[in-house]
């Protein structure tokens, strides 16, 4: 029987806090470990639940990403997702600089909260397609700031295009070897290629790149 995935829950809002929670319950494949309402309340989980997936939401304090920091430093086996309703490109950034694994907004999808969950736990990292390609064309830049794209166009193979292709429309790795009808495996191993021709530390990076290359 496939482990559940231990998820802790910080949001300020007592109504939304316990529907995320219920829809994380139902989808049966994970435990509610710890809640709570602040910032405050997150050293405390951690320490003692030891989460495998925080969702957190920044808009509780001011030293939220502090927070995000401190766990990436001193935690690394938990993985934030941020769950907010902040969506500016500041604020986006300031989280994944920070150390956070993915970036959703409040009005995500269920089946999207439990998959972004999913692939997260699995070693992915994941910001919202639509709020990814806003980071893009607003910004400019993105991630690629501390990750300089590669003086030209690299040249990737047919199945990397692919991979690339499905990672820019925010399929998990899994969903993507469905997709093509490869192993778990080959598409880890795909990416690591992709990542490294793309001089990228991650997904986030590698789809952003590719977009300002025009690649995808």
């Amino acid at each position: 029987m496939a482990r559940r995935i231990r998820v802790a829950v910080i949001d300020p809002h007592p109504m939304f806090r316990r529907g995320i929670v219920q829809v994380i319950r139902k989808a049966g494949r994970f435990t509610i470990v710890g809640e709570g309402r602040t910032s405050e309340d997150v050293p405390a989980i951690v320490r003692e639940k030891k989460p495998d997936v925080l969702l957190f939401d920044i808009a509780v304090q001011s030293n939220a990403i502090e927070i995000v920091e401190a766990i990436a430093r001193d935690e690394p086996n938990v993985k934030v997702i941020i769950l907010t309703a902040l969506d500016d490109e500041e604020h986006v950034m300031q989280a994944i600089n920070a150390g956070a694994s993915g970036y959703l907004l409040k009005d995500v999808s269920r089946s999207e909260l439990i998959r972004t969950i999913e692939a997260i736990y699995g070693g992915e990292h994941y910001v919202c397609p639509d709020l990814a390609w806003r980071l893009l064309t607003e910004l400019g830049t993105g991630p690629a700031k501390a990750a300089p794209a590669p003086a030209q166009v690299p040249n990737l193979t047919v199945r990397e295009q692919q991979v690339l292709g499905h990672s820019s429309q925010g399929l998990t790795n899994q969903e993507i070897a469905v997709a093509l009808g490869v192993s778990l495996r080959t598409v880890k191993y795909y990416k690591t290629q992709l990542f490294g021709k793309l001089r990228a530390r991650n997904r986030i990076e590698a789809v952003l790149l590719a977009k300002k290359m025009k690649m995808v």
